[in-house]
């Protein structure tokens, strides 16, 4: 059976170690994939691909989110899911989400709960939320705003369509809110259909991609989220008047005793 979905991982270093129970995960699912594993210039060596994935190898260190970039300019699948090593897809949810998508031509990919797991407990992450679920269902018009007011959920280990990815201009460069990026630009394009199930199991762990990341200040980020809207092709006038107003709000003062 053809493939109809690329699964891209990115992979360096000690993350290495975390690789194979991501791999377990997507061999479970009922679907034919086509595995692409970025080499991000691993000082550690790849072993135990099964012999049909494909492997871009980097040269030099990226970000994940242009090593993910790496990999989608290769991709000719209609379908695409990015994961990274420390995460699983949820059981079940890869075949559900291909059915949902390939009976909606004009949604631009699946979004869901993420779990948790650390230290062999789980408990719940994000999730859409019922007021960005009921958005994306009734007002799409209106969805996209809610990822100006802050990242809604993971786009990571959940199926999107590669065209509206594509569309989208990809993630940022960047290590951290690159997906947050990508997610905003996906939803000015096509909406989102939203689960309140799992799609993702994070493990955190310290040698996750996550982990090791420096975290920059959450005001940078959402400066770049909103100057992106209000640079966005796609952005309609109320996104990028809503936009401009959040880009000139004071900073919030520390909350004193």
């Amino acid at each position: 059976m053809a493939a109809n979905v690329s699964i891209v991982i990115p992979v360096w270093d000690s993350h290495t170690q975390l690789l194979p129970r991501c791999l377990q995960a997507i061999r479970n699912e009922p679907v034919a994939v086509e595995l692409i594993v970025v080499d991000n210039a691993s000082t550690v060596p790849l072993a135990g691909l099964p012999p049909n994935a494909r492997c871009v190898r980097l040269s030099e260190r990226q970000s994940i989110g242009a090593a993910r970039n790496a990999a989608l300019a290769v991709v000719n699948t209609p379908f695409i899911v990015f994961a990274d090593a420390d995460d699983e897809v949820a059981p079940g949810s890869l075949a559900h989400s291909l059915t949902l998508l390939q009976h909606d031509p004009h949604a631009a990919g699946v979004l869901g709960r993420s779990l948790v797991e650390e230290h062999g407990h789980y408990r719940r992450g994000l999730r859409p939320t019922t007021a960005f679920r009921l958005a994306c269902t009734y007002t799409p018009a209106l969805a996209p705003l809610f990822w100006l007011a802050g990242y809604q959920c993971s786009i990571t280990s959940t199926l999107l369509h590669t065209a509206t990815v594509h569309d989208a201009g990809g993630f940022a460069d960047a290590d951290i809110g690159e997906d947050w990026h990508l997610a905003a630009r996906m939803a000015r394009r096509q909406r989102f259909i939203c689960l309140d199930q799992p799609v993702r199991i994070y493990h955190r762990h310290p040698d996750a991609a996550r982990e090791t990341r420096p975290v920059p200040p959450t005001r940078a980020l959402r400066q770049n989220i909103y100057a992106d809207c209000i640079a966005d092709r796609s952005s309609s006038p109320t996104q990028r008047l809503a936009a401009s107003a959040l880009r000139r709000l004071p900073p919030r003062r520390p909350a004193t005793a």
